[in-house]
């Protein structure tokens, strides 16, 4: 590999780090909907991250989650529902960056180590994480932007 007149590698010269990034998740965002050909349409204002997918397969099993076709991610998908008159999105296995982010768990004292000290409930715990979740959306949503 050639390295350039300052001494590093070609993929490495030229590059102004103190400069913001042209890769904003607008953007990215734009280019996956141009590329995917996906209109410009909104998703819900509010969307939950399931970390191990238990809630989403729940709303799967019960046919209450349909997938956004909206949703531009190459990485993940986003499937909507409703729940006491409010749109939600939910995605499992994601990440979040520089978005409020209101993290609902099923805790125990053994994590589950001694038989039977960790049982989640109905359809594991999704049940009453999404009822739970409904509540606490109702009361936030008028502090959401619009």
């Amino acid at each position: 590999m050639s390295a350039s007149y300052s001494g590093f590698p070609p993929i490495l010269a030229q590059k102004h780090y103190s400069k913001p990034s042209a890769f904003t998740p607008e953007s990215l965002l734009r280019e996956a909907r141009r590329q995917k050909r996906i209109a410009d349409t909104s998703i819900p204002a509010i969307c939950i991250l399931d970390p191990d997918g238990d809630m989403l397969r729940h709303l799967l099993a019960r046919g209450e989650a349909r997938l956004e076709p909206a949703w531009a991610c190459y990485h993940t998908q986003l499937f909507s529902f409703s729940r006491g008159g409010i749109d939600f999105g939910i995605a499992a296995f994601a990440q979040v960056r520089q978005k409020p982010l209101l993290c609902f768990a099923h805790v125990t004292n053994q994590m589950g180590r001694i038989n039977g000290d960790f049982e989640k409930g109905e359809a594991d715990g999704s049940k009453d994480a999404l009822d739970l979740i409904a509540v606490a959306a109702a009361r936030l949503r008028p502090r959401l932007r619009p």
